[in-house]
């Protein structure tokens, strides 16, 4: 019997003393309401649109379709100054008999491609090369002019899109 009082007192003590510990630590911990206002975080759509584009504003889109006659050489285009001009994508008609070199100052590119196959509703066959680059992989810099030559016996028309971007 005086095992369970001597329990009995021994968990009261501890309730006690766990109860004093909890109050001392409630008023240690100060005031819970802020000594000013937060800050606001609002944000517009505007400003929202802008953080999560994170540099497509700054690109001007192109796109253009080039017609070059048989054993012929033609500029594409010359990035303006202060800008440079990724390629995304170039399509190209097929040509049977030579081929076509796409050509600048800072690369050379000649059109061993893929070679797509696609059957027209009349029944004909059209083939085409396209070639897809990787974002920022094919750059043409600033003042350079990009140029075509075709040095087969066909016509050739060549498609071309990317997009100025600004110089840092």
């Amino acid at each position: 019997m005086d095992a369970k009082r001597n329990d009995a007192k021994g968990i009261a003590g501890l309730v006690m003393v766990l109860t004093l510990i909890g109050i001392t630590l409630w008023a240690l911990a100060g005031e819970l309401e802020p000594s000013e206002p937060p800050d606001s975080t609002m944000k517009t759509l505007d400003q929202i649109y802008q953080a999560a584009s994170a540099g497509i504003l700054e690109r001007e889109g192109f796109c253009r379709k080039f017609e070059l006659s048989a054993s012929s050489t033609s500029d594409l285009l010359t990035v303006p100054a202060g800008k440079r001009f990724v390629l995304l994508r170039l399509n190209s008609t097929y040509i049977s008999n030579g081929k076509w070199e796409l050509e600048c100052d800072t690369f050379h590119f000649d059109n061993t491609v893929t070679l797509f196959q696609r059957n027209d509703a009349g029944g004909s066959t059209d083939y085409r090369y396209v070639t897809d680059f990787p974002d920022r992989c094919l750059v043409v810099d600033s003042e350079d002019s990009l140029s075509v030559t075709n040095t087969s016996t066909n016509n050739l028309s060549v498609t071309i899109t990317g997009y100025y971007f600004n110089t840092p």
